[in-house]
């Protein structure tokens, strides 16, 4: 074999069959694809294609080997002697193809290496690119069978529990409709008894109706004699029951707010008369101080601004009355609540006005219902039907919906002390029933025997100021009476316990609410009882 020329090779078949294309390779653009193919043309060739040159200079070396040959059997020395050169030579061609086909085949694999690389780094980085969408399109996978799965466990959840809901329902239903069978049954033998009890009572009955008839006709005619009797004596002395008096109050004060004061309202000239009495109504009840000369002063100017000669018309007469109770009352909420003291020469200028301006004890009263709701009776005001529940507040006193409760408090404990102050003031002469004495014992017997109110915060409230402003004077005219209500009401404070927030029945014998300031308002009581006993 000649250097140079690669042995002939045939085709095998193994080596030219087309194997299956792999579905996972890279994909090469068709630049990269074309220089791979001529890069393995150009192997192919190199190493299969017969040159005809090259079969030439075969045949001429065959052909000059054999007639070196003949030269040299005819003369050996000087064909040794060419031989010799000719190898030389030759040995010099070959190296020098060598050293051409060496640096050939250095520069073709460095190029190929070069490629080789750069292929390599743009697989790497498809490869990283295809993985990363792979591990993206595997998360989204993942994320959607899970959300798959979560969808389907919550289906089978929720089915498993409506099933068990409809299971239970339908155990309730069939209980229910056994417990009804059971009691219609039990019901009927009770009906059955109870026929049979009341026949057996209506026989009885019949037997002593004629007995019975004119035994009740006796007692209901006596009662009726005693009642009529009863009613008369409470009439001639003066007194009411609670619901007259909060009638007459409420009377009172829908005749002050629907007729006197929208008739003033509406007449221009009447309406500047009003406004300028209020205007010199309200700062002289706030200069109020405790001098016997600054009270007398103080009731004689409020006096000449209402007593005037022409007399004033009835709406307007009626409307400065209803101005000079509120401005009272409002001295009332905000002085006589922060300190009691002030309520006494509060007191004397109403008593000065109630003794000498007719109908002012109607429209103070009047007023004091509206600011009070039923604590001046006291009585407990129920809701009338279809009343909101605004409504149903501005009816107990409150002044808006949203007043607190400790505000409301405050106010009415402000007011009452200066009732009481008034009730127990010395006069020259007698006021009306509302206004007198003896309303100081009308007012806490009713409260105490009232066990709605008695179980309230403000119960505990005027309790209080009942007996620092007044306490003493019930004592001393009621005496031993007044004491054994003092001692009933102090028993029942001991023996009260806080009861719970969510007891639904509450204790008819409790004093005070539960919690901490319903123990704080009967601390007060008791201490103020021992103040009393003590003088």
């Amino acid at each position: 074999m000649r250097f140079g020329v690669a042995p002939s090779r045939s085709p095998s078949p193994e080596r030219h069959q087309t194997k299956p294309r792999n579905p996972n390779r890279l994909k090469r653009s068709p630049h990269e694809q074309r220089e791979i193919d001529e890069t393995l043309l150009s192997f192919r060739r190199r190493g299969e294609y017969e040159d005809p040159f090259k079969q030439w200079a075969k045949d001429t070396r065959t052909a000059a080997f054999r007639a070196a040959s003949k030269r040299f059997e005819a003369n050996p020395a000087s064909v040794a002697a060419t031989r010799r050169r000719e190898t030389e030579l030759s040995n010099l061609r070959v190296k020098e193809s060598y050293n051409r086909q060496y640096e050939e085949v250095t520069t073709i694999l460095e190029q190929m290496n070069i490629r080789r690389k750069q292929e390599e780094a743009r697989l790497v980085t498809d490869y990283k690119e295809r993985e990363r969408l792979m591990w993206q399109r595997v998360d989204e996978a993942i994320k959607g069978e899970e959300e798959k799965v979560r969808r389907r466990l919550e289906a089978e959840e929720k089915a498993r529990r409506e099933e068990e809901e409809r299971v239970k329902r339908e155990e309730e239903r069939v209980k229910l409709e056994e417990e009804r069978k059971k009691a219609e049954e039990e019901q009927r033998k009770r009906d059955e008894q109870e026929r049979i009890l009341r026949e057996e009572l209506l026989r009885k009955k019949k037997e002593k109706e004629a007995e019975d008839a004119k035994k009740q006709a006796d007692a209901e005619a006596q009662q009726r004699a005693e009642m009529a009797r009863l009613d008369q004596e409470r009439k001639n002395a003066g007194d009411t029951t609670p619901q007259e008096d909060w009638e007459i109050g409420r009377q009172s004060l829908k005749l002050l707010k629907e007729g006197y004061v929208p008739a003033v309202k509406a007449d221009a000239n009447l309406r500047t008369v009003w406004s300028r009495g209020r205007r010199a109504i309200v700062p002289k009840i706030g200069q109020l101080t405790n001098s016997q000369s600054e009270i007398d002063r103080i009731t004689t100017a409020i006096l000449q601004i209402v007593l005037v000669q022409p007399p004033y018309p009835e709406p307007l007469y009626f409307s400065l009355l209803s101005a000079l109770a509120k401005s009272i009352l409002m001295q009332a909420e905000t002085e006589v609540s922060a300190r009691a003291v002030t309520a006494i020469p509060l007191a004397k200028v109403t008593i000065g006005l109630l003794l000498h301006i007719q109908f002012f004890s109607d429209v103070l009263y009047a007023r004091m219902v509206q600011r009070t709701g039923g604590w001046v009776i006291p009585i407990p005001v129920g809701k009338p039907a279809n009343m909101s529940e605004a409504g149903y507040k501005k009816l107990r006193g409150y002044r808006t919906e949203r007043e607190e409760q400790k505000e409301f408090e405050t106010r009415v404990e402000g007011i009452m002390t200066l009732y009481f102050a008034i009730l127990t003031t010395d006069v020259p002469q007698p006021l009306p029933p509302l206004w007198s004495l003896p309303r100081l014992w009308t007012y806490i017997t009713r409260l105490t025997s009232t066990p709605i109110l008695l179980r309230s915060d403000m119960a505990m409230q005027i309790i209080t100021a009942f007996l620092v402003v007044g306490g003493v004077r019930a004592r001393q005219v009621w005496g031993d009476q007044f004491v054994r209500l003092l001692e009933m009401l102090y028993k029942g404070i001991q023996q009260t316990s806080d009861a719970r927030s969510d007891s639904r029945e509450p204790d008819p014998k409790q004093v005070g609410a539960s919690g901490p300031e319903g123990r704080s308002g009967r601390v007060r009581v008791v201490l103020e009882i021992e103040k009393v006993m003590a003088n």
